[in-house]
């Protein structure tokens, strides 16, 4: 194995991560979350989390659990985009738990 192989770290799912600290908040509540949904047909690919609901009204339950800035909406589905890079810190870790 030469070095470059050795050096090529896998990328890191981290809107999985963040996916799924809202799929064992939010799923109780009724609403859906999904990560690994295609946004175009070809490459770039977007790191989201899509919270949906399939009620008419978000119930009290569920706006207590959305975070500061979605909580507020009236829209059915929200689409939430993660930017991070591929190195871990505690100002990541932090940013990550305050979602």
């Amino acid at each position: 194995m030469s070095n470059t192989e050795k050096q090529i770290k896998p990328k890191t799912l981290w809107h999985d991560w963040f996916g799924n600290l809202f799929k064992v908040s939010l799923i109780p509540t009724g609403l859906e979350v999904a990560t690994d949904v295609p946004v175009m047909k070809q490459l770039p690919e977007a790191d989201i989390v899509i919270i949906r609901r399939h009620s008419k009204i978000w119930t009290k339950e569920q706006l207590e659990r959305l975070p500061d800035g979605i909580r507020h909406t009236r829209a059915k589905h929200v689409l939430v985009e993660l930017k991070f890079t591929e190195s871990i810190n505690i100002d990541a870790i932090c940013q990550i738990a305050g979602y």
